[in-house]
């Protein structure tokens, strides 16, 4: 077995290879149903509905989180293999179920199905706080989204030419067969197991959302994401809407932008553990809002790749360098439960964000809408003002 903590480039390969299995979820929520449910001529705030349900498990990772910490002397290992399991049979089960006519049950697999890559991930997230220090968790979190972005890069491809030409049924069971295979890798590394201490989780929790910091900290992660949530669903309907692009091309263009995110995520991972938290979160988000405007004037693909492009890389640095500023607030006494908590606050903003993408666009347009996002980003700018990060040398 590999030995996961003298090995650091085979760290960040697990990590990164988990991370990828999110990917497909991701595509699945934010690319395939837009794009499945626009052929049966489903409403707009009737998919991002669907969508914002489905993902709805992401804004309660503390459930899982829990039970992870709470059998802690089992490993992280067997709960990464039940979550993929989990998640894989969900998927499987939409390969046979019409949206169209079976709309409630399609909805139903797809939360129970994204409850398993939550189980997943939670187990992922604990395993990587308890083998990392803090001088390299930028660059973990770094791989761990380059991870999750290749995957959602290449299904997007994959997927769409599938959907688009096959079914998209199909797409439902291949990614349950690569999200299984996948799932298997932890068998190849060693784990070093903690054994559970009398102390109680609920105390310790208790102790660390007392800190004025944590608090802070979670404001301004809970709100964060709002914006990007609309805009990740409101993509692809605007490529398929006003600018009239078929599925396929759709795929590309969305992927071309999550390479650029994905550059964004190794990148920002990296300077935030050079340059400090705070000040490349402030760097990424302000330059973050001029790019979400300039989305309003995006008359041609060409240009919208450009300008989704560069947001993409800005978003995918300050999504890395929040989920290492989450990893360094967290006791790794109680790691899987803390960190769900402040993830689940952070996902909640973008859960929300594809629930309401829909309507918003309904009711205001695609360039209202990206205004308004650009807008959201505000209240998260001005609250990092006030975390203060000063007593550690590593975050400036």
């Amino acid at each position: 077995m590999i030995d996961i903590k003298k090995s650091r480039y085979s760290k960040y390969f697990l990590f990164s290879s988990l991370y990828f299995i999110q990917g497909l979820i991701l595509t699945i929520s934010w690319v395939i149903i837009p794009l499945y449910f626009i052929k049966f001529e489903i409403s707009l705030p009737v998919t991002s509905l669907v969508i914002g349900i489905g993902m709805l498990p992401w804004s309660i990772k503390f459930f899982w989180g829990g039970i992870v910490d709470y059998f802690i002397e089992h490993g992280r290992k067997k709960f990464i293999l039940m979550g993929g399991l989990l998640f894989a049979f969900g998927l499987f089960s939409l390969t046979f179920i019409d949206p169209k006519e079976y709309l409630a049950l399609f909805t139903i697999f797809l939360f129970l199905s994204v409850n398993g890559i939550v189980f997943l991930d939670v187990a992922i997230d604990a395993w990587a706080i308890q083998t990392s220090e803090e001088e390299d968790r930028g660059k973990i979190s770094g791989s761990m989204f380059a991870g999750q972005n290749s995957g959602y890069v290449v299904t997007i491809i994959l997927f769409t030419y599938i959907g688009f030409n096959f079914g998209y049924n199909y797409v439902f069971l291949i990614a349950a067969l690569i999200a299984i295979i996948i799932s298997l890798f932890p068998i190849l590394f060693e784990e070093k197991k903690i054994t559970r201490k009398d102390q109680k989780i609920k105390q310790i929790l208790i102790g660390e959302f007392k800190k004025k910091k944590t608090q802070i900290i979670s404001l301004f992660t809970s709100l964060l994401f709002i914006s990007s949530g609309i805009i990740i669903v409101a993509i692809p309907m605007f490529l398929s809407i006003q600018l009239k692009l078929d599925d396929p091309f759709i795929g590309v263009i969305i992927a071309t932008a999550t390479t650029a995110q994905a550059i964004g995520c190794i990148i920002g991972g990296y300077t935030s553990d050079k340059y400090g938290r705070k000040k490349m979160l402030n760097l990424y988000i302000s330059i973050s809002i001029i790019f979400i405007l300039l989305i309003v004037f995006a008359k041609t693909w060409l240009l919208l790749l450009v300008i989704l492009s560069i947001y993409k890389f800005l978003y995918g640095g300050y999504t890395t360098i929040n989920l290492a500023l989450l990893m360094d607030t967290t006791n790794p006494k109680i790691g899987a439960l803390q960190f769900s908590i402040l993830a689940s606050l952070a996902n909640s903003g973008l859960t929300g964000g594809n629930a309401v993408s829909g309507s918003f666009v309904t009711l205001l347009g695609f360039t209202r809408t990206f205004i308004m996002c650009a807008w959201f980003l505000g209240p998260p700018l001005l609250i990092l003002y006030f975390i203060n990060l000063k007593n550690n040398i590593k975050n400036g």
